[in-house]
């Protein structure tokens, strides 16, 4: 099977396994306890969060370890939420962001704060006239991810940094799927959340960034782990593995960069000749992300074809029963549900070979010549 999936996880580098490897073996202890063994755990999470730190340029002393991005996004914007609600309860995001985002502010919704969804251009672009229209003086929070999972579109953050101060907002943004691949402008930002095993590390590790200088108030009182931020001992193998991830992204981001520029420019000439549609931003988007519609076909159908061909590919959170609404994305882009269930979604990474890409970019020529052109 020829992976072509890596929005949705990423393998495990071999660094990365031998990482966790290791640490398991040798430093298995509970952080938490008072012998040596404890000690040595206590001190591998430290060496992590200074590692992290200096990678990404922030203050180790805002990290916190989660089991996903998931439940790092949840407990960063709950947690900010709760500790500014004195000053107001508006908070804004968009119908574009992951599935964790949106249920979290259905969340906090259910606990007395007014959600605002700024609108989005086709391309799941938020402008700055749009978030400015939609500030009041009791916005607290505004969450916007920097690129779209399921778009592949990257969001200006820089260009509400200005207003956000401005108004004294607290700006949060997922960026699960931007780093290690394209430069973050995280200086910008009060928190942010990532995930492992989208930088091919280990799932079940995910990672939450508040600025130390911000207040924040636990979900849950009477936690003891991490400044209360999380309950539960903190895996300390995934915690280095998650770290190595991290800093083996950044050193082989060039080669990166090369390689994945490399497919996109010959794939994007390649659909020219297809009656295709590119969803996003056609330039300012994840290189290694393609969401694709074919003209008369069922995302469905191209993903259960390229699997049966040896090809794993996704459809995205697009729905194809009649009795389902599109994916919001696909709503706030303005796409009817027939567009909304045409799409799916080719992405690559660093181990994707040319031959790969090839055949893949093969197998999709054949199928749209099986099809023949829609009507």
């Amino acid at each position: 099977m020829i992976y072509l999936d890596y929005c949705a996880t990423t393998p495990m580098s071999d660094y990365v396994k031998d990482v966790y490897v290791t640490v398991a073996s040798q430093f298995y202890g509970n952080l938490n306890s008072l012998h040596d063994v404890g000690y040595e755990a206590s001190n591998i999470l430290e060496q992590c969060k200074r590692q992290i730190a200096n990678l990404l340029h922030i203050d180790p002393a805002g990290i916190f370890f989660t089991g996903s991005a998931s439940e790092a996004n949840f407990l960063t914007i709950v947690s900010l939420a709760l500790a500014h609600r004195r000053k107001g309860r508006h908070l804004i995001t968009t119908k574009c962001e992951h599935p964790s985002v949106l249920s979290t502010f259905r969340y906090l919704e259910s606990q007395q704060f007014d959600v605002s969804y700024v609108p989005v251009n086709s391309y799941g672009q938020v402008s700055v006239d749009a978030l400015m229209e939609t500030i009041r003086e009791d916005t607290i929070l505004v969450s916007i991810a920097h690129s779209q999972s399921v778009l592949g579109t990257i969001q200006s953050l820089e260009t509400f940094a200005e207003p956000l101060v401005t108004y004294d907002i607290l700006f949060h943004s997922d960026c699960t799927q931007s780093i290690g691949k394209v430069d973050v402008p995280i200086r910008l930002l009060h928190s942010l959340t990532m995930s492992g095993h989208k930088i091919n590390g280990p799932k079940g590790i995910g990672l939450a960034y508040i600025d130390p200088a911000i207040q924040w108030e636990p979900f849950l009182s009477g936690v003891t782990q991490q400044s209360g931020f999380r309950q539960g001992t903190v895996d300390i193998p995934s915690v280095a593995a998650f770290t190595a991830a991290i800093e083996e992204s950044f050193q082989h981001r060039t080669a990166y960069d090369q390689h994945i520029t490399k497919l996109h420019h010959q794939f994007k000439e390649k659909m020219m000749e297809w009656p295709m549609i590119l969803e996003g931003h056609p330039s300012n988007r994840l290189k290694h992300h393609f969401g694709l519609r074919l003209h008369g076909m069922e995302g469905q159908f191209v993903m259960l074809e390229a699997n049966r061909a040896g090809f794993a590919i996704s459809t995205g959170t697009a729905c194809s029963s009649s009795h389902h609404e599109p994916d919001p994305v696909f709503a706030a882009i303005g796409r009817t549900k027939e567009e909304a269930d045409q799409f799916f979604r080719v992405s690559f990474g660093i181990s994707t070979t040319e031959q790969e890409f090839n055949a893949f970019i093969d197998f999709l020529q054949q199928l749209i010549d099986r099809k023949g052109e829609p009507m």
